[in-house]
């Protein structure tokens, strides 16, 4: 009902939803440095504020890099770190695509990769040569590299699901793409499967509410399996049923710009 979710809980529980949050955790024997962090009495505690600047960054960057909340948790980094903004983003962008790289295993929605969809182009006067700040430490002076055309979105597509499959072990990747008008969802690329695989000439017709509609209302994943198999089986497109996996699989949502692409 456009309510936040604070004032939402703090109706419902008749006390501010931090207040709550604070009593459970100390219910609950949360660790001292997780309680602290929970506290706004620890402005001048170090360990407890980078707990919860990095609990802000990673809801807020999970939710999308353009969104207002993601902008005012990085200039909280920015204070934080006492750089600039644009160097604290450089650095947040750079741990995020690390963790990316790093994590990508677990086929898991890591906002690392939506940076590639980020809009924006490098101008000739932005190259910073300074060292960025890190946590405890300075980061390596790099040699300069030469700037290559960035690629378009097949070939960077091609390039995450060749990487899912290596690192997974999938055994098809699939990626459907919205049409302009978002009224229906169709396979740009497919990797793996049976030449006469289904979801190779997926084309489905939005109109009707279904489980993909609803994961592209906003960035959202969902597992698929024989345990939720029942639960799920309703929502899913009828002349979809037959072409999923009899051990399911994995579907998560890709925005851009805070807009719907499509589902992979």
């Amino acid at each position: 009902d456009g309510v936040s979710t604070e004032i939402a809980f703090a109706a419902e529980l008749g006390e501010p939803l931090a207040d709550a949050n604070r009593r459970l955790a100390t219910a609950w024997a949360f660790p001292q440095l997780a309680q602290q962090a929970m506290r706004d009495d620890q402005a001048g505690n170090t360990r407890p504020q980078t707990v919860k600047i990095a609990d802000s960054l990673a809801r807020t960057t999970s939710a999308g890099w353009q969104r207002e909340e993601t902008h005012a948790a990085t200039e909280q980094l920015s204070e934080f770190l006492d750089v600039s903004r644009d160097r604290a983003c450089a650095w947040l962008h750079q741990q995020a695509t690390e963790a990316a790289r790093s994590l990508s295993r677990y086929n898991y929605p890591l906002p690392g990769f939506a940076l590639m969809f980020m809009p924006g182009e490098i101008g000739q006067d932005e190259n910073d040569d300074h060292d960025i700040p890190l946590l405890g430490g300075r980061r390596p002076h790099e040699q300069p590299v030469a700037v290559t055309q960035a690629p378009d979105l097949h070939t960077t597509m091609a390039g995450i699901m060749r990487q899912i499959r290596d690192e997974c072990g999938a055994a098809r990747v699939v990626f459907a793409m919205l049409n302009q008008d978002r009224s229906r969802l169709r396979t740009r690329l497919a990797l793996g499967g049976d030449a006469d695989d289904g979801l190779r000439s997926l084309d489905l017709d939005l109109s009707q509410k279904n489980l993909f509609t609803l994961l592209l209302t906003k960035t959202q994943s969902v597992w698929l399996h024989p345990d939720n198999a029942a639960k799920y089986q309703g929502h899913l497109p009828a002349s979809l049923r037959p072409m999923l996996a009899a051990q399911g699989g994995y579907m998560m949502s890709l925005f851009v710009r805070e807009k719907p692409l499509g589902l992979l």
